[in-house]
């Protein structure tokens, strides 16, 4: 970096975060995620606005990057977590397949609904689209979904959620049977959203396989959503 530190850039961040700080919206929002997690009570947009500033000048380097990240995944208030995806997204190009056991480790800290949509599909599918073979991408998929972790297990269904034309339907069908007598929420829910997400453009194929299996409510109601 050119001007400031990780450290510096981080400290002046929670300053302005604190300037920001409103208690009563973050209880509110503490409450939305069942008072897992403690907030400063800013707003996604003003959010935005301030890690804008704060980082004006920051330049992508994967060190420094990871370091970032672990101070922003460090930090008790929840907006900091997100600010990773704020700053990492615009980056994803530049990132390569060294960085997936860094984010495969974030995925099971602080694990919620929220970092774990925001890792799996944007950073670790990203990363294995533009870097990987459909084989290599399979062999991740499979070990994610042995895991008795729900949030890996939801990253091996969704990860392909930006693929577009490219999502592999098969892989994507095997992941979701080979846990469809699953009672967990979000496991469900993944599944009815990526068949949601591939129904796009072939809803005839969704509508089979859904026709075909014995899945969840929830995850009929969701994959034939827009049916």
């Amino acid at each position: 970096m050119q001007k400031d530190t990780v450290g510096e850039l981080f400290g002046a961040l929670q300053e302005a975060f604190s300037i920001d700080a409103n208690p009563k919206r973050a209880a509110a929002m503490s409450s939305y995620m069942r008072d897992q997690f403690q907030f400063y009570g800013i707003p996604s947009p003003k959010r935005k606005e301030i890690v804008k500033l704060v980082f004006e000048n920051y330049k992508y380097d994967r060190q420094e990057f990871i370091s970032l990240a672990k101070l922003l995944w460090a930090h008790p208030l929840r907006e900091n977590q997100y600010v990773l995806f704020d700053l990492g997204y615009k980056w994803v190009k530049k990132m390569d397949i060294s960085l997936i056991p860094f984010f495969e480790k974030l995925l099971v800290q602080k694990s919620w609904w929220d970092t774990v949509d925001g890792i799996g599909p944007n950073f670790i599918g990203k990363i294995l689209l533009n870097h990987c073979s459909a084989e290599v991408r399979k062999k991740y998929a499979v070990n994610w979904n042995k895991s008795s972790n729900i949030w890996n297990i939801r990253t091996s269904i969704i990860f392909q959620l930006k693929y577009k034309d490219k999502l592999d339907f098969d892989l994507a069908c095997t992941m979701i049977l080979n846990h469809i007598d699953s009672k967990e929420f979000f496991i469900q829910k993944a599944s009815g959203w990526i068949l949601r997400e591939y129904a796009k453009t072939h809803m005839t194929k969704v509508k089979i396989f859904v026709e075909g299996h014995a899945l969840s409510n929830l995850t009929k109601r969701e994959a034939l959503k827009h049916a």
